[in-house]
């Protein structure tokens, strides 16, 4: 019996494999640093250019959409490092570099806020938190450039079991609103305290929904004081 592949079969295998199989660790470390600088780039870009609008009479909106096109091209350099890593390590990317997109403008948002707090920018605050609550535009368009299928504005009906993560990270964010803590912190101490509640169902979309909701709600007690 002839077990052999047949050779078009092989050559298949064989470029399939290869970027995995042939990249070093000393390229593989490369591509990590390439990514690493790319997304310091972007929020560098973000930060920057958010900050021209600490005290903008525009509307949040406009903040938003000024903000992304500007670091457009930073998004662009971010997505196609890590792919380029992405490929080294499996064979099929889209969504690993969806989740590491999704992460990188969690990142840029939460960046956004904090300067919101530090500066006391209610135009940041309100920008920040209208870009946490609709899809972003941008980096949707550059993930599909990328291959990745995204359904972008596909609403999500959330399960009871999941709105119990999203109740838990709003009375953590009401718990803690007004302690002397930067979002982050406490985006980060309330997931933890939140984790036992995570599905795994939709799990990347519960995540970012909750930190959010978290932010708005921080956002809201501290730059707006008499909102309450």
């Amino acid at each position: 019996m002839n077990t052999r592949l047949p050779a078009a079969l092989l050559a298949m295998l064989s470029v399939a494999g290869c970027s995995q199989f042939t990249t070093s660790t000393e390229e593989r470390a490369e591509l990590q640093q390439a990514t690493d600088a790319a997304a310091a780039g972007y929020l560098d870009c973000i930060k920057r250019e958010a900050l021209l609008y600490v005290d903008s009479d525009s509307a949040p909106e406009f903040i938003v959409d000024a903000v992304r096109s500007r670091c457009d091209n930073a998004l662009n350099s971010y997505v196609a490092a890590r792919k380029a890593y992405l490929e080294t390590e499996v064979m099929m990317v889209d969504k690993p570099l969806e989740a590491s997109v999704q992460d990188l403008q969690q990142q840029a948002r939460t960046l956004v806020a904090q300067e919101a707090v530090r500066t006391g920018s209610t135009p940041l605050a309100t920008a920040a938190a209208s870009a946490a609550a609709t899809a972003p535009a941008q980096s949707v368009k550059q993930r599909a450039a990328a291959g990745v299928g995204v359904q972008p504005g596909a609403p999500i009906r959330w399960s009871s079991e999941q709105r119990v993560y999203l109740d838990c990270m709003a009375e953590q964010a009401k718990r803690y609103a007004r302690v002397q803590e930067s979002a982050e912190v406490i985006a980060e101490v309330a997931a933890a305290t939140c984790q036992p509640y995570v599905t795994e169902a939709d799990r990347a979309a519960l995540l970012a929904e909750g930190r959010t909701r978290l932010l708005r709600t921080v956002l809201d007690a501290r730059v707006d004081p008499l909102r309450r």
